[in-house]
């Protein structure tokens, strides 16, 4: 059991070393905000590919994604006019695929915003296996620690017990 609690915790190790580091290289997060003008802040450019996607949280009342060409156009009363329409729209989260090319994000608050928002260079789909890669290199360490503590405080299989006979009659060795 100790051995397989190991062989485990091995292959935990490899998963969630894969997937982090697959996470790492296909995602960005980016959650400062300059100010540009007053009530007026910009992110820095983001050089989308036909792969890439946003996920925004915590999306502003007033902000958006907005071409680079665009960017010195836009005011608070004509952002709707620039910015992109999200792909959908979920439980606060604002999502953008399938686009390509340079874009800002520009809110329009009297306060620093709190918006983050993730970029991906990979496809969606890529993204979740790499996370379920990693859940399940965490859930294969956890088992395999299990394992080898259970292995280890285990008593090991023992000879059969010895009968009554046995022990007075003991077999010539």
């Amino acid at each position: 059991m100790v051995t397989l609690g190991v062989v485990l915790l091995i292959i935990g190790i490899a998963f969630l070393a894969s997937g982090v580091i697959g996470l790492r290289g296909s995602t960005s997060t980016i959650k400062v905000f300059n100010q540009s003008s007053p009530g007026e802040y910009v992110c820095s450019e983001i050089l989308l590919n036909s792969s890439s996607s946003i996920i925004v949280r915590s999306p502003p009342s007033v902000g958006g994604l907005v071409p680079a060409l665009d960017i010195n156009l836009v005011n608070s009363t004509n952002l709707s006019s620039y910015a992109l329409s999200s792909s959908s729209t979920v439980a606060g989260t604002e999502t953008y695929t399938s686009i390509t090319g340079n874009y800002y994000y520009v809110i329009f608050s009297s306060t620093q915003p709190n918006t983050r928002f993730a970029i991906t260079s990979g496809s969606l789909g890529t993204i979740a296996a790499l996370g379920l890669l990693t859940l399940a290199g965490i859930v294969f360490i956890i088992i395999g620690i299990i394992l080898a503590i259970l292995g280890a405080f285990r008593k090991p299989k023992g000879q059969r017990k010895k009968d009554e006979y046995e022990y007075k009659y003991p077999t010539p060795s």
